[in-house]
């Protein structure tokens, strides 16, 4: 009997769980589609950072085999070191030769290419997966890549002579060729030897290993490599995966997601909250009900929570399959690859269970306050209180509001980090839509004492419900909400889009990965011609490690990607971007010790004097340029270029380029790749803004609806006195237009602060976007959606030329 019962009790909570959540079907669509948005981006927040990490796994694994660490030493190893137990090592003999390269395109040259001489146990190399699988050539034998054979013509058989660094030679046959696969996908002009061949290459016999690559345990790379770094102080010790600089990158775009989907959901949390104590209301009378014929207090709040889950659950199914549909479209242009960007992106299998939990749980957590609020009413309240009554806005709730927004402006202030900033920007919006209530509340009180409506009596009444209803209070705040945020993202994409689009190059064709002396390139008959130097680098600035790319200065008129740069710099003068002067507080005059090829044998040391900063934002996010004058790089780095622009007949040039490592690219070209690689992100910001509008409209409908439900009674009161259904249409209309108007009024005056706060927090993450504000086009954005919200009024309007006045009066 007790089992029946059950079952009964369950059968009444379900069928009462199905028809709450059709009855409305309107209301419904606007809470599942919010909390679909922020299954959405919750999902992309967290593929992006186990995507990236695997992509940048793959790319080494791919190149480099196993390898998690590798140790060099100034004259390689006559003795290998001794390692850990758990790792597993591969010593490499690496040599360096040349061929002599005839070309008939450049006659008037004999160059000398330079090629790797790899001397490994290629069995043992194989199963590392260091190279691709090859018969072990012998000592008079050399096994070489696919790109040298058809660089230099050769083939099986053939033999191939290799200078030595004593100045003898070597003749070698070729044995094998195999594909440019694992490490030779780097080194692409390979010759694979034994290593007793390597050693008199490079004519060192009692050398055992110039490098040795290593296979440390999974989650020890770090800890192995600093083992290594403080007992071998004299050794050069380098760890290729889990390493700082490619976690903070991963960490970066991971946050960059994190805060799309912070704004998300401060956009929709407050849609869901207002519609989720509409709801609330609505189910009070019912679980009152349940309650006077006996159920306790956890079933009956049950049919509450059991029907937010569902909310959340189909809101979740909805923004998991589109973000499957939609996942390659935002992060594969995002996640490098080995052919470059673009692909399939993999998902990890937690990534859908989170993207249907988390709405559930949000769903559930709005409703919660309400439940925790009836618990302790009398059944009679609980039944009879679900009127839109006179609003009365908290004291707390306004108090609560102001020591949000006070917070937020001290973390703005103060520099605490990425946490801290987002914090910042949630109490900022949170403690705006707090206070709001109590600004329309008083409002609505001073017009209802100091006016007497003799002039507009029906924008008077309008003024005086805009603050006394509670669906008028909540459309405002949810507009204000959603104004708020639309806007930013509207902001921030333009900003994004203008960041991506400047042409940092005035040229015709742009050439890359040059791998040889400026001089090599005068073959390339160019109308002009100009060289890029640049190297970036790990190094230490002022005894700190930090990520430079830096520059050999000269004046150019085809590179405009530093800006402010001085007219001119002297030897031991360095301009830094600004942002980076600021991160490392360096000012203008201080002195500036760098130490350049920080990873090599032979690091070199200068110091400089700061001059004024210049900005590299337009070219490098990270603002990490560093300027010094081209003799002191040449010095350094020698007079080997990074890139030639190039003006004139491009088709002539490329066939004119010679050097076979380097990228020949058309500007058109060129910024095409780089407009693909911004469209993912300016596009999820723009779809992001789209929703906003279509929620605020859907969001402030259901407002319009569910008001004029609650507000029957008194529009038929007010019909019955007199006032015309053209007078009351007005009232309606004028309320409307608060909801719309005074959101935008507010972000005119409170915008600026939510983008510094939104620049800020990119800024803790070493991401810059210089913002653009194209007035005209955010006006135009504005004045769409403020339109959409007006236009709503329709709904009650139409529905009030419909109702029964008389039917209405009756009713109460």
């Amino acid at each position: 009997m007790i089992n029946e019962l059950g079952c009964g009790e369950m059968r009444l909570f379900l069928k009462l769980c199905f028809k709450n959540i059709t009855i409305k079907p309107f209301r419904t669509l606007v809470i599942v589609l919010c909390l679909a948005a922020v299954s959405l981006t919750f999902s992309l927040c967290l593929t992006i950072s186990s995507a990236s990490k695997a992509a940048v796994e793959d790319m080494i694994r791919n190149s480099m085999g196993r390898t998690d660490i590798t140790i060099q030493a100034a004259r390689g190893f006559e003795t290998l070191p001794e390692l850990p137990a758990d790792c597993e090592s591969l010593p490499v003999i690496l040599a360096s030769s040349y061929f002599q390269v005839h070309d008939i395109n450049n006659y008037k040259y004999v160059q000398k290419r330079s090629v790797y001489v790899i001397g490994v146990d290629t069995e043992r190399a194989a199963k590392f997966g260091f190279l691709p699988k090859c018969t072990a050539p012998s000592e008079n034998e050399a096994v070489i890549s696919y790109a040298l054979s058809q660089r230099f013509g050769y083939d099986i058989g053939d033999e191939i002579t290799l200078p030595c660094a004593d100045g003898t030679e070597i003749i070698l046959a070729v044995s094998e060729i195999v594909l440019n696969k694992n490490d030779l996908s780097v080194m692409t002009l390979a010759v694979i030897t034994a290593p007793e061949t390597a050693r008199t290459v490079l004519a060192s016999p009692g050398t055992s290993a110039t490098i040795i690559y290593i296979d440390a345990p999974d989650g020890k790379e770090s800890e192995t490599a600093e083992q290594l770094c403080a007992a071998y102080t004299d050794f050069h010790v380098d760890q290729v995966t889990s390493t700082p600089e490619s976690r903070d990158s991963i960490r970066s775009v991971t946050m960059a997601f994190l805060i799309i989907f912070a704004v998300t959901l401060l956009m929709i949390l407050f849609i869901i909250s207002a519609f989720s104590k509409n709801i609330a209301v609505e189910r009070l009378a019912v679980i009152g009900t349940l309650r006077s014929i006996g159920a306790e207090k956890g079933s009956a709040s049950l049919t509450l929570l059991t029907e937010c889950a569902v909310y959340g659950m189909i809101g979740g199914i909805i923004g998991t399959v589109i973000f499957y549909a939609l996942k390659d479209t935002f992060l594969g242009k995002m996640i490098p690859r080995l052919d470059g960007i673009g692909g399939s992106v993999s998902v990890p299998p937690y990534v859908p269970v989170f993207g249907l939990v988390i709405p559930a749980v949000i769903s559930c957590a709005v409703s919660f306050a309400s439940l925790i609020r009836t618990s302790k009413m009398p059944v009679k309240d609980i039944i009879f209180g679900g009127k839109d009554n006179v609003y009365q806005p908290s004291v707390s709730g306004a108090v609560t509001g102001i020591i949000c927004i006070f917070v937020a402006v001290i973390l703005f202030m103060g520099s605490f980090g990425f946490i801290p900033s987002l914090v910042g920007l949630a109490a900022f919006v949170t403690g705006i839509c707090l206070v709001l209530p109590k600004i329309l509340s008083a409002v609505s009180k001073i017009t209802a004492k100091h006016t007497y409506g003799g002039r507009f009596p029906v924008m008077r009444l309008a003024l005086i419900q805009s603050g006394t209803k509670k669906t008028a209070v909540m459309g405002t705040v949810i507009c204000t909400a959603v104004v708020m945020m639309t806007a930013s993202l509207y902001i921030l994409s333009r900003s994004a889009e203008g960041l991506y689009s400047v042409r940092n190059f005035n040229c015709d064709a742009l050439i890359t990965n040059l791998s040889e002396r400026s001089e090599y390139y005068d073959i390339i008959s160019a109308d002009s011609k100009e060289f890029i130097y640049t190297a970036a680098e790990t190094t230490e600035l002022n005894g700190r490690q930090t990520s430079v790319s830096i520059f050999g200065y000269h004046r150019s008129e085809m590179f405009k990607g530093l800006r402010d740069l001085p007219e001119s710099l002297g030897n031991d003068e360095i301009a830094l971007d600004r942002q980076m002067m600021k991160r490392l507080d360096i000012h203008e005059g201080d002195s500036v010790t760098l130490t350049l090829k920080h990873d090599t044998i032979r690091p070199v040391t200068l110091t400089f004097t700061a001059v004024k900063g210049i900005d590299s934002v337009y070219l490098d996010q990270k603002c990490n340029a560093a300027v010094i004058n081209l003799d002191t790089y040449k010095s350094v780095y020698h007079d080997y270029p990074s890139m030639l622009l190039v003006r004139g007949d491009t088709e002539l040039m490329h066939r004119q380029l010679i050097d076979k490592s380097a990228e020949f690219e058309t500007a058109d070209e060129y910024y095409a790749r780089m407009g693909e690689g911004s469209e993912s992100i300016t596009g999820l910001l723009d779809a992001l803004a789209v929703i906003g509008i279509l929620l605020a409209v859907i969001s402030v409908s259901g407002q319009q609806m569910i008001g004029f439900e609650q507000r029957k009674h008194e529009l038929a009161v007010l019909r019955s006195q007199g006032m015309s259904i053209s007078q009351l249409s007005k009232m309606l209309l004028c309320e409307t237009l608060l909801t719309a108007v005074l959101p935008v009024l507010l972000y005119l005056c409170t915008g600026r602060f939510v983008i510094l706060i939104i620049e800020h927090t990119l800024s803790s993450l070493d991401m810059q976007i210089p913002i653009s504000y194209e007035h005209l086009g955010i006006a135009e954005f504005i004045a769409i959606m403020a339109a959409a919200v007006i236009l709503t009024v329709l709904i009650p309007i139409f529905s009030l030329k419909r109702m029964n006045t008389a039917e209405q009066l009756k009713c109460e």
